[in-house]
């Protein structure tokens, strides 16, 4: 018998759109749940079994709560492609209505029994694997019904039970992300049911919506130690531009930190407004560029600030997520007085979320485990909240952050005349205030993209001062030229120095919505590391003059030797990168310690290598390849990003390297004055430069 004639009967060929044939999946165990507003609302619950759908229309849809049973009555059978079927039925036809995809997957059978069996026996368990409905559910038939289509639906107790969920707060569609349209039938249950209850939360205030030019977003303090504690939550700290969305009858206004309007530069949001269940509401949240790990990554972020109207090759290439952490107001109610876990909770409630617009997890406690679970996974940081607090305006100490990469904030004050092979200028001087002085913290050379680097020298121009920004005035190799401090920029370092200037700063990008007065010297930032005494070393060529330095602020000593020091084993530094999660080490490597970073990073992307590779790599050849540069300058072509990424050469070692690292100088004939270059005669030395993206060697030909 055909188990599809009842199917065709209801639905004339021609009449519907709807599906009336299709092929087994590979797997033959889909699933699908689908939306379906007909004549009342419901869910139909589809399972592939013996070349056809068996479908249940569940009234008030699955439940993730294992007290509540779903009354479920099996329907007739349906064709396979209708597992891939949205649309509408058109009036007058069997059904008639929007259907929407909902969710789909696969499932599996528990106990011995085949599905087929449990099903005639009337007590089907099965485990789903879908993109909204996971775990365990069974489908139990009421024997005593006089319809004898009547079935239970249960959720099994497992780690996805949810008691307050509510499915219709779910209703994107899995397939188009569409999200569902008006109610057939006038008014649909539910349907506003996340604005209904604003003014039970606590201390929620009747009020107008607030003028754009009254919102202060808050600002979290940093904090050096993480802690845990139960009158706390945490969530990560993204890495993106900070953003206020404002959602007013239909539409949404994105407002930057600064105030500015950034509607324009991120259009993959214009349609925001469909994805809260408010008529009007603003929610705080942070936009972010994710790489393939689900991390903010703040340089790619770079090429999509400012950019108005950006093009959909630029959209699709530097995709960007909302996330959203908090909710000032909703329909009609100031909620910045309200406890932060209660607008935690409407929050949940208001945000259908799809792949571009989430909510950011938080948990209750446990702050120190999260901290170094944030760190292991290559993050850069947490945030800790206070659950009671309200909501502030500007910087708050109920707010804090902890870091788990080191990075500042710093103004830009000037320039220096470029140098080696840089074209526009040689580095930015930095620095941060202490009360209303700007105190110098060091100049950066590196990081800058060849495009880059000349946005940045057109922005510099724009800005020029006659005077020195900086106090008391810093002392500089090549001519410096000042800028007002208007421009703030985000720069890595490896550690403080005793006197308060940065080691190895590097240039990861501008903060364009940044006041300048808020980079302040803060707790943790003015600290010192003392260096480890450096390595002896044996004397050096008669030709050169090698350099090492005892600590930051000591003079360079020479010191001979007649030889390199010798290549050390690879097998340990080799055996701390082979585990994958970890996206930073510490090592020692012949009583130097090096760290190594961003271990997962593309390097490759066609090949899929990552920096973890190239360190491998490195340190595999490294018994072949040190004997070979030993003695002899290098210049180095850095790739910090990747082979992809943009890539510059560097031929000064700088003064911001370890104190360990080997130079030589050279007089050069264009510069007027001599230049040190790197030697690398070591294992440590070569992980280092590698470390920086130096991929590319380029040795002098004599020693």
């Amino acid at each position: 018998m055909d188990s599809l004639h009842e199917y065709r009967r209801k639905r004339p060929k021609g009449a519907s759109p709807e599906p009336r044939g299709g092929a087994p999946t590979e797997g033959h165990n889909s699933f699908v749940i689908q939306r379906h507003d007909a004549t009342r609302l419901h869910y139909d619950f589809r399972l592939e079994m013996d070349g056809v759908l068996k479908s249940w229309a569940v009234p008030k849809g699955p439940s993730l709560d294992p007290s509540v049973k779903r009354l479920a009555i099996q329907v007739e059978d349906h064709p396979l492609d209708y597992g891939g079927f949205e649309g509408t039925i058109p009036e007058g036809n069997y059904g008639a209505g929007e259907v929407i995809l909902w969710d789909k997957g696969t499932y599996t059978t528990e106990g011995n029994l085949p599905a087929q069996e449990q099903l005639r026996k009337g007590d089907l368990k099965i485990v789903l694997h879908g993109e909204k409905l996971n775990g365990g559910f069974v489908l139990v038939k009421l024997k005593n019904s006089s319809k004898q289509n009547e079935w239970l639906l249960i959720k099994h107790r497992d780690e996805f039970v949810r008691t307050d969920w509510d499915i219709e707060e779910h209703g994107t569609s899995v397939k188009s992300e569409k999200l569902p349209g008006p109610p057939r039938h006038g008014h649909r249950k539910g349907a506003v049911a996340a604005s209904t209850a604003v003014h039970n939360l606590t201390n929620a205030r009747k009020s107008p919506m607030p003028a754009e030019g009254n919102l202060r977003p808050a600002l979290a303090s940093l904090s050096e130690k993480p802690f845990s504690s139960d009158d706390w939550l945490y969530e990560i700290k993204w890495d993106g531009i900070r953003s206020l969305a404002v959602v007013e009858d239909g539409t949404s206004h994105l407002v930057a930190r600064s105030a500015r309007s950034i509607s324009s530069e991120y259009p993959e949001f214009r349609d925001l407004a469909k994805h809260i269940r408010a008529r009007t509401a603003v929610l705080d949240g942070e936009i972010v560029v994710l790489d393939d790990k689900g991390r903010s990554d703040f340089q790619r972020l770079q090429g999509r600030f400012g950019v108005q109207n950006p093009s959909e090759k630029l959209q699709a290439q530097l995709p960007v997520t909302y996330y959203f952490f908090d909710v000032l107001y909703c329909d009609g109610y100031d909620l910045r007085r309200s406890p932060l876990i209660e607008r935690k909770q409407l929050l949940e409630k208001l945000v259908l979320t799809n792949e571009r617009i989430r909510i950011s997890e938080h948990q209750i406690g446990n702050g120190i485990e999260l901290f170094e679970a944030a760190t292991s996974n290559g993050l850069e940081g947490l945030l800790a909240k206070r659950m009671a607090s309200p909501y502030p305006e500007g910087r708050t100490s109920n707010w804090l952050k902890f870091k788990s990469v080191k990075e500042v904030d710093a103004v830009v004050g000037g320039w220096t005349d470029p140098r080696g092979g840089r074209q526009y200028f040689g580095s930015l001087l930095v620095g941060l205030y202490e009360k209303s002085a700007l105190r110098f913290i060091g100049g950066v050379g590196t990081g800058f993209p060849n495009t880059l680097e000349r946005e940045l020298y057109e922005k510099l121009q724009q800005i020029p001062a006659k005077k020195c920004p900086f106090t008391p005035v810093p002392q500089t190799r090549e001519r410096a030229l000042w800028v007002q401090p208007k421009l703030v920029a985000r720069v890595g370092y490896a550690e403080w120095t005793s006197d308060n200037h940065l080691r190895q700063p590097r240039f990861l990008g501008l903060q364009p919505d940044r006041d300048p007065r808020e980079s302040i010297f803060s707790k943790g930032t003015k600290t010192s590391t003392a260096p480890p005494d450096p390595p002896k070393t044996a004397k050096p060529a008669r030709s050169a003059t090698v350099k090492t330095r005892k600590s930051a602020n000591a003079e360079s000593e020479t010191v001979k030797t007649k030889k390199s020091v010798s290549a050390q084993s690879a097998a340990p530094i080799i055996k701390v990168l082979e585990p994958q999660h970890q996206e930073k080490v510490r090592a020692e490597i012949g009583g130097r310690e090096l760290t190594l970073t961003h271990l997962n990073k593309i390097y490759f992307p066609k090949a899929g290598f990552t920096k973890r590779d190239i360190l491998v790599y490195y340190a595999t050849v490294s018994p072949y390849l040190l004997p070979f540069l030993k003695r002899r300058p290098l210049v180095l072509h850095r790739y910090p990003n990747g082979i992809a990424g943009g890539a510059f050469y560097q031929k000064e070692a700088g003064e911001y390297i370890p104190e360990w690292i080997r130079t030589v100088a050279i007089f050069s004939e264009t510069k007027k004055r001599d230049i040190s270059y790197f030697l690398i005669d070591d294992l440590a030395s070569l992980l280092y430069l590698t470390n920086l993206g130096c991929i590319e060697h380029n040795p002098f030909s004599a020693r």
